[in-house]
């Protein structure tokens, strides 16, 4: 009886330390490269278990970066609702390559290694539009200069953590009239 009554106190210390930290994998999310030269897809690519993702060998010219989340995996909260209500959609660490949003009653980070990709230009932008099944996000535009590869992390974050982002005043949001076209 002891075991028993000792597991599940783990396992609910467990769901709430991984609750208030976030940061699980978003289950069927799709991360894409958009050609804007030629308007069409270039790459699309699955998050693996961990939220990473990569697209390797990236020509120069100019892309879009989209997550494309399906609507199956919002939960609605309405604690979470309150909280986010008067928080901004989202914002951008250039420094870190994170950008955090949210949508509805969730928030999300994406990571790139934009560090890393010192011949390439990265705009963060956010533009989230919602499509019949799924929701389209873009997050930046490249202009790669030499051929890249881009690696990131894909992942819900708690909105105790997405408001603890925005307050730390490091993430700004994107200036439209920043974006190269």
């Amino acid at each position: 009886m002891k075991y028993n009554a000792l597991m599940i106190i783990l396992i609910l210390f467990s769901t709430v330390v991984c609750s208030a930290r976030g940061g699980d994998k978003v289950n069927g999310a799709k991360v894409a490269l958009f050609n804007s030269s030629n308007q069409d897809y270039y790459a699309l690519n699955h998050t693996n278990e961990k939220g990473e993702f990569a697209f390797f060998d990236i020509p120069s010219g100019y892309y879009y970066l989209i997550i494309r989340i399906p609507k199956k995996v919002f939960v609605d909260n309405l604690e979470n609702r309150e909280i986010l209500r008067n928080l901004t959609d989202g914002g951008c660490n250039r420094s870190e390559g994170q950008m955090i949003f949210k949508i509805k009653d969730n928030c999300f980070s994406y990571n790139i290694n934009c560090e890393d990709l010192t011949k390439s230009k990265f705009t963060p932008c956010l533009e989230i539009t919602e499509e019949k099944d799924e929701y389209y996000v873009s997050i930046a535009y490249a202009e790669i200069i030499e051929t890249v590869t881009i690696k990131g992390v894909f992942k819900n974050i708690s909105t105790k953590n997405f408001k603890q982002y925005l307050e730390s005043g490091t993430y700004s949001l994107c200036n439209e009239d920043d974006l190269i076209r």
